[in-house]
C-alpha cells in the first residue's frame, strides 16, 4: 500500500516554512537508474563492528538474509554510512542493523530527505518528539541531498543536525540509499519513508511527503 500525501498537506508545510520550497524542485526527487539493491555477500551488508557505533547491546539474531528489496513485503537491505548516532556523536559507520539491534525497537522508520525540502524540515521536530515519547519507535534519518541538489556532504549534515538536534541516527545518503526510492516512479515525494518490522526487516509500507499521523500509522502496522 503506497500512501502518497495530498498536495495540500505539502503546501501547508511549505507555506509555514516560507521560501523552503522555492527552488523549483518542491518536495520531490528524481530517481536515476541505479544498480540492484545489495545482495548477500556484497559490501552493503553489515560491516565490522565498531564499539563506538553500538548505542545499545546487539540482539542475538543475525540480520535477515536476502534477497533484499524496497517494496512492501520485501526484506529491507542493511544500509550504512557516516553520520550522527542517537547520542549525537559522529560515526564513520552508522548502520541500520545497529538500530535493529536495539531490543526496545518495535518499529523502524527509515526516512530520506534533503535540506532543500520544506516538508523534510517540517517533519524533524515531529520525529524528535515521537522518538522521545516512544522508545519503541525507532528512526533512521538519511540526508540524501544538500541545498544544491547534489549528494549531501558532511557540512550539510552538520548543519542539519545542528538545527534539529535529532535524537535518532542520521546518516549521509549515498547510491545505495537512493536506490531505496527506486521503483516508486521517476519522481518521488520527500520525505520518503519506509516503515519496517524489526524482527524480519520486512517493509510494511511507504509514505511520500509529510504525514502528521506517521507515528500512529507505524504503530498500527507494527502492532504495538
Amino acid at each position: 500500500m503506497n500512501r502518497v500525501l495530498p498536495k495540500n498537506a505539502l503546501l501547508i508545510a511549505c507555506a509555514l516554512l516560507g521560501a523552503a520550497c522555492s527552488d523549483g524542485r518542491r518536495n520531490s526527487i528524481s530517481i536515476a537508474s541505479l544498480p540492484d539493491l545489495a545482495k548477500p555477500g556484497s559490501s552493503q551488508g553489515p560491516g565490522p563492528s565498531d564499539p563506538a557505533d553500538m548505542a545499545t547491546p546487539p540482539t542475538s539474531a543475525p540480520y535477515p538474509s536476502g534477497p533484499y528489496g524496497n517494496q512492501v513485503g520485501e526484506t529491507m537491505p542493511d544500509v550504512s554510512g557516516p553520520g550522527y548516532l542517537a547520542n549525537q556523536s559522529w560515526s564513520t559507520n552508522a548502520r541500520l542493523s545497529d538500530l535493529r539491534a536495539n531490543p526496545a525497537c518495535k518499529c523502524i522508520v527509515v526516512t530520506i530527505g534533503a535540506t532543500w525540502c520544506g516538508a523534510c524540515q517540517y517533519e524533524q521536530p515531529d520525529l524528535v518528539s515521537d522518538v522521545s515519547s516512544d522508545p519503541a519507535f525507532c528512526v533512521l534519518g538519511i540526508l540524501q541531498e544538500g541545498s544544491s541538489g547534489a549528494t549531501a556532504t558532511r557540512p550539510d549534515l552538520d548543519a542539519w543536525e545542528g538545527t534539529y538536534n535529532q535524537n535518532f541516527p542520521v546518516m549521509l545518503g549515498n547510491a545505495n540509499t537512493e536506490q531505496l526510492m527506486a521503483g516508486y516512479g521517476s519522481s518521488v515525494g520527500l520525505p520518503f519513508t519506509l516503515i519496517i518490522a524489526p524482527s524480519t526487516m520486512t517493509v510494511l509500507d511507504n509514505v511520500q511527503g509529510y504525514d502528521a499521523s506517521l507515528h500512529a500509522h507505524a504503530r498500527s502496522l507494527c502492532q504495538y
